[in-house]
C-alpha cells in the first residue's frame, strides 16, 4: 500500500529518481539481450519501491518502465523499444522530481 506522499522527503524522492536513472542505464547497456535474472531483480526492486513510496500513478508508470524495460531487453532491434522507453522514463522521472519538490520545506 502506498505511503501518505506528505511523509516521504525529498531524498526519499531523489534516491527513487537515482535508482530509476540506474536501471534505465543498464537496460539501454544490455539491450537486445534476453533478459537474465539480475534484470528481474533490478526491475523488481525498483518497481517494489516505487509503489511503496508513490501513490497510484506513481505505481502505473513503475509498472510501464518495467514492461518497457522488457521490451527492450527482448527486442532483436531494440530502436522502437529504447524510444518508448526514454519517453516512459522521462515521464515518471518529472512525476518523481514533482513529489521531491512539493516534500520539500517551504522557505519562511
Amino acid at each position: 500500500m502506498a505511503q501518505d506522499l506528505s511523509r516521504a522527503g525529498p531524498d526519499e524522492w531523489r534516491q527513487a529518481l537515482d535508482a530509476l536513472d540506474d536501471a534505465g542505464a543498464r537496460i539501454r547497456r544490455d539491450a537486445g539481450q534476453t533478459p537474465m535474472p539480475e534484470h528481474d531483480a533490478l526491475l523488481a526492486r525498483l518497481t517494489r519501491r516505487l509503489r511503496t513510496l508513490g501513490d497510484a500513478d506513481v505505481a502505473a508508470l513503475a509498472d510501464d518502465f518495467r514492461e518497457a524495460c522488457l521490451r527492450v531487453l527482448c527486442s532483436a532491434d531494440p530502436a522502437a523499444p529504447l524510444a518508448a522507453l526514454g519517453l516512459v522514463q522521462d515521464t515518471l522521472r518529472r512525476l518523481l522530481q514533482r513529489h521531491a519538490l512539493a516534500g520539500m520545506p517551504r522557505a519562511a
